[in-house]
């Protein structure tokens, strides 16, 4: 015989009434011990995301075994006699497994669990990652897991930033820059950083200029003196004589004298001349040599 919703029923004595086709019948009573089907009570993984972990718990009661199973069929066993199971997930999206668990010789119904992963990868290229100043650098977002439209966040170490997905930044000074990236796809995020080298940019000084106001040479123009703002120019006549200094020089002299001693001021004479340029960059870099005055 059968006993209907033994799930629930208790143990205890039962009677036992056998009727056959013709009506006739009997009866007695026997004692039933019945096991009850072990029920799972645990929780799922939840999300977890780049570098972190996640542990699935199923708990059919005291001392039930519990057998983790990759399918609702009970077969492709991924882990035995264990109440947590930690699964090693390396790409994106839900996954299930599946808890058994058998108690007093009563086993239960394979019982899903779910898992959720996120693997958000921060990556990017620039180009160039190296050149002189000004450097205009592109960067390129390259990153995983993220869509377009998810939170991007770029620090240049400059003192720029940026929200792009895939911007651009000019570098002014020289030096090593740190650049950042920090990409979100609202649960799970990650960063990734990198270098930017920017060299000094080359210093050209003019071997001769002629300020005869035609709009052509007419001032002594040293090529990237913009990038050196803390420079120093001196200029001196074959006497040795100071007859021209500007601290931050910017491409202004225009043959005249600024220095009004020994030497006179207003406009000098043709000839050659002979200058001292200090860039003042943190690398001691001097510049001594000799140009042409013309008109």
């Amino acid at each position: 015989p059968v006993i209907s919703n033994a799930q629930s029923a208790a143990s205890g004595i039962y009677t036992l009434i056998a009727i056959d086709a013709n009506g006739c019948g009997n009866s007695d009573t026997v004692n039933v011990n019945i096991n009850q089907t072990p029920f799972l009570s645990g929780s799922n993984g939840g999300l977890t995301c780049t570098g972190q972990s996640i542990t699935l718990s199923a708990n059919f009661g005291a001392g039930t075994a519990v057998n983790w199973f990759s399918d609702a069929f009970g077969n492709n066993p991924t882990a035995t006699n264990t109440f947590t199971y930690s699964p090693l997930l390396t790409t994106s999206g839900t996954y299930t497994y599946y808890a058994q668990g058998s108690v007093n010789g009563c086993t239960s119904a394979i019982t899903p669990v779910v898992a959720n992963y996120y693997n958000v990868v921060a990556s990017y290229s620039a180009t160039p990652v190296s050149g002189m100043a000004p450097l205009t650098v592109q960067f390129t977002n390259l990153s995983t897991g993220i869509s377009l439209s998810d939170p991007t966040n770029w620090t240049f170490g400059d003192g720029n930033s940026s929200g792009t997905y895939n911007p651009g930044n000019v570098y002014q000074g020289t030096g090593t820059y740190t650049v950042m990236l920090i990409v979100s796809n609202g649960l799970c995020s990650d960063t990734a950083t990198g270098e930017i080298k920017v060299f000094p940019a080359i210093v050209e000084v003019p071997e001769v200029f002629t300020p005869n106001g035609d709009g052509k040479n007419d001032v002594f123009e040293i090529k990237n003196i913009e990038y050196f703002p803390n420079n120093e120019l001196i200029v001196f006549n074959r006497w040795g004589n100071v007859i021209y200094t500007m601290k931050g020089y910017s491409n202004e002299w225009n043959g005249t004298s600024n220095v009004n001693d020994k030497t006179g001021g207003g406009r000098l004479p043709t000839g050659t001349y002979y200058y001292l340029l200090k860039l003042n960059d943190g690398e001691n870099q001097v510049f001594r040599g000799f140009c042409q005055l013309l008109y």
